[in-house]
């Protein structure tokens, strides 16, 4: 029975010391976002809380009036983060591939449109002057469905 104990004992210690030893931060001792990403994918503006990332969009060429469509899905927008140039317009059709509905809500345009399950929607946004402007889906905004138009100075 002492043996059993031991073991246990030792068993427990080699878990946790391998549990402390995993950490979320670089080897320079700063912290990890909490983005995950598609492979090879960095988050270009940072948000708070969980984001998961499927990539980046590179609209800021396409003149001041493009199309962009959307991906809305469980628990992810993609693309996640969306380059613009300043002031552009650019009529997003999202495009609801999840099996729950989501909402594409700007807060800063005060915009905020439902999509159901295979459901399509269509918004205008106009790209800030600067920084960025960040998106989210009201009902999942906690499970990392963020992300971001963002300007960046030529």
């Amino acid at each position: 029975m002492r043996k059993l104990a031991l073991v246990t004992a030792l068993s427990l210690t080699v878990v946790v010391g391998l549990a402390a030893c995993s950490s979320d931060s670089d080897s320079s001792g700063s912290s990890k976002s909490t983005t995950t990403t598609k492979a090879g994918a960095k988050a270009p503006v940072a948000l708070a809380g969980t984001v998961n990332n499927k990539g980046t969009k590179d609209i800021s060429s396409a003149g001041a009036s493009t199309k962009l469509e959307v991906e809305l899905d469980d628990f992810y927008f993609e693309p996640t983060f969306i380059k613009v140039a300043p002031d552009q317009k650019v009529t997003i059709e999202l495009k609801n591939e999840g099996s729950v509905a989501h909402t594409f809500t700007l807060t800063a345009l005060d915009i905020d449109q439902e999509v159901q399950p295979g459901q399509k929607a269509e918004v205008t946004v106009t790209a800030p002057a600067s920084g960025n402007a960040a998106f989210f889906c009201r009902f999942h905004k906690d499970s990392g469905m963020q992300g971001a138009f963002f300007v960046t100075a030529s």
